[in-house]
C-alpha cells in the first residue's frame, strides 16, 4: 500500500487525501456542467457544493468515529485527522443530503432536479475515493484461499501481510464508475425528475449490501440490533426510501394527469 503519496519538506501528503480532493474536484466540475445545461449559475452550484461537501465530511467522520469509538475515546486528537483516512460513506451521504437539501430549499430551487444531477457526480466521486481507500489499506475484503479462482485478484494488505484478501475497494471503484455512467444514461434518456435519485438508491444500495458480504474490516452494527453491518442496514433503508419516493412521484404524476 502507499498511504503517503509524497513528502514535501518532511510533510507527508497522504494518498487518501489526494484521492478525496480529486473526487470532490471532478464531482463538482461535473455538477457545474450539468447545471449549465439547465441554466443554473455556477455561483449557486459552488455554494451548494461547499455546503454539501462540508456537511458530508462532518457526517462521514462522525459515523466513522462512532464505529471506532473504542480507539478514538483514547485518542481524541485523532478525531480531526481526517486526511489520514476514516470516513463512512453513508454518514457522509446523510450529512451531505441534509446540508444540500436545506440550502437548496432555502434558495427555493428544484430539489429533485438537483438530486438527479448530484447522484451522477456522487457516484463518480465515490469511485475515485475508493481508490484512496485501497492505497491507504482500509476497507479490505475477506481472505482468499490460494487455490481459489479469485487468488489472482488477491492483495496483501498492511495489517494482514500473510493473507491474500479481496481488494473490495477496487471492486467498489469500478462499480461506482459504472453506476455513474448508468445514471447519466437514465438522466439523458428521460425528463421525469427524481428517477435518477431513485435509480441511485436502488442500484447502489443493492451493490453496497452485497459487497459488504465479502468485506472483513471493522464496520460495526447499528446499536447491535441486527447482525447486519451498519452499511447493510442503511442500504436497506436507502432502497426503501427509493421505493417510497417512486410511489410518491408516481401517485403525484397520476394525480396531475387526471386534473
Amino acid at each position: 500500500m502507499y498511504p503517503i503519496l509524497i513528502e514535501i519538506w518532511g510533510i507527508p501528503i497522504y494518498t487518501y487525501g489526494v484521492c478525496l480532493a480529486t473526487a470532490f474536484f471532478l464531482a463538482v466540475k461535473l455538477l457545474v456542467r450539468r447545471g449549465a445545461e439547465v441554466s443554473l449559475e455556477e455561483e449557486i452550484i459552488y455554494d451548494l457544493a461547499i455546503i454539501s461537501i462540508f456537511s458530508a465530511i462532518v457526517g462521514a467522520r462522525i459515523a466513522y468515529v462512532y464505529l471506532a469509538w473504542d480507539h478514538y475515546s483514547q485518542n481524541l486528537f485523532e478525531i480531526i485527522q481526517i486526511y489520514r483516512g476514516g470516513l463512512v460513506f453513508f454518514g457522509g451521504l446523510m450529512g451531505g443530503i441534509a446540508g444540500g437539501v436545506s440550502f437548496w430549499t432555502y434558495k427555493k430551487q428544484d430539489v429533485l432536479q438537483m438530486g438527479d444531477m448530484i447522484a451522477i457526480s456522487l457516484s463518480l466521486g465515490q469511485g475515485i475515493g475508493r481508490i484512496g481507500c485501497f492505497f491507504y489499506g482500509c476497507c479490505y475484503g475477506m481472505i482468499i484461499q490460494k487455490d481459489s479462482i479469485w487468488a489472482s485478484f488477491g492483495v496483501h494488505f498492511p495489517l494482514h501481510m500473510h493473507d491474500l484478501r479481496h481488494p473490495t475497494q477496487l471492486y467498489s471503484a469500478v462499480a461506482n464508475v459504472l453506476i455513474s455512467l448508468f445514471l447519466y444514461y437514465i438522466y439523458k434518456k428521460g425528463k421525469l425528475r427524481g428517477r435518477v435519485v431513485i435509480a441511485y438508491f436502488y442500484v447502489y444500495g443493492t451493490f453496497r449490501f452485497l459487497i459488504e458480504i465479502i468485506r472483513d474490516d471493522v464496520r460495526g452494527t447499528i446499536l447491535g440490533i441486527t447482525s447486519l453491518t451498519t452499511s447493510q442496514t442503511v442500504s436497506i433503508l436507502g432502497i426503501l426510501f427509493g421505493i417510497g419516493l417512486q410511489m410518491f412521484l408516481t401517485a403525484k404524476s397520476k394525480k396531475l394527469a387526471q386534473e
